[in-house]
């Protein structure tokens, strides 16, 4: 069984977790492209092979990118690699009986790795200098780059607004003390540094250029703030902590928002916080 595989590193990994929950649960074996971009980030086990289109039925089109469908629990699954699924399958509840085998999937490979947790060391080290209490170490993604675009607005994608952050940010800074270091990690660092609160907080910005060690650093925290889109969301989900998100995503009354639940696409323990 396997998926169609489209978009980028987030996205992808929705795809991935999906496709390996659902064909555990007919107990058929999940197959990936043998060009398949996550595999040089993660240790995954399902087995590559060169995928042709001859005789592979498209079982399940996705009604929404941010819905759960419950037709994937009762598809007609026929032939070792005969069929597929056609979607982004962007919700937690495809894997929720299934996290620690997911979690298990994602374990970056071990440069990836050594290089994050180097980084979050080096920068915890940096300001365990100047203090002798435990340090929380606390995650934001912020992404703009493709989100500034008319037409992503116009669909319903947006940018998080500087008040958000700070929001976010200072309710981290009630649950976990004032003790904490943010590591920011960003498609636009020379936003953040200009915009990203830092008056009486200790900020330290990853300027990786690597989008799987970006995402290597922020899992490696404690916790997590975001922004909007999937890389992020994974971002929160391996950190496996407090993750607060920006609940004002998609636009009001938009064709995104049309297509997303929040009950399906975030998890009911993280916050959501507005910018307004």
């Amino acid at each position: 069984m396997t998926i169609w595989f489209m978009g980028r590193t987030g996205n992808l990994m929705f795809q991935y977790a999906a496709l390996y929950a659902i064909s555990k649960h007919y107990d058929v074996m999940p197959v990936i492209p043998v060009d398949f971009n996550l595999a040089t980030a993660f240790e995954l086990t399902a087995p590559s092979v060169t995928l042709k289109n001859d005789g592979v039925k498209t079982v399940l089109k996705e009604k929404g990118a941010g819905k759960f469908d419950p037709d994937t629990r009762d598809l007609n699954i026929t032939g070792l690699f005969a069929s597929r699924i056609l979607g982004y399958l962007q919700s937690w509840k495809y894997f929720q009986n299934e996290t620690d085998e997911i979690r298990k999937q994602f374990t970056f490979r071990k440069h990836i790795k050594m290089a994050a947790e180097n980084f979050v060391q080096r920068s915890a080290y940096n300001l365990s200098l100047l203090t002798s209490a435990n340090i929380t170490i606390i995650g934001i993604h912020i992404r703009r780059g493709d989100m500034k675009s008319t037409r992503s607005f116009r669909f319903g994608y947006v940018t998080v607004p500087v008040i958000y952050i700070k929001i976010a940010m200072d309710r981290m800074t009630s649950l976990y003390g004032e003790n904490v270091l943010f590591i920011v990690a960003s498609d636009d660092i020379p936003w953040c540094e200009k915009n990203v609160p830092r008056q009486n907080v200790n900020v330290v910005f990853s300027k990786a250029k690597d989008p799987a060690l970006d995402l290597a650093i922020l899992s490696s925290c404690d916790h997590v703030i975001i922004s909007t889109g999937t890389f992020g969301w994974w971002a929160a989900w391996l950190a496996n902590g407090t993750t607060i998100y920006y609940k004002d995503w998609p636009r009001e009354n938009s064709t995104l928002s049309r297509q997303v639940s929040h009950e399906d696409y975030f998890p009911p323990y993280w916050i959501g916080l507005s910018g307004k």
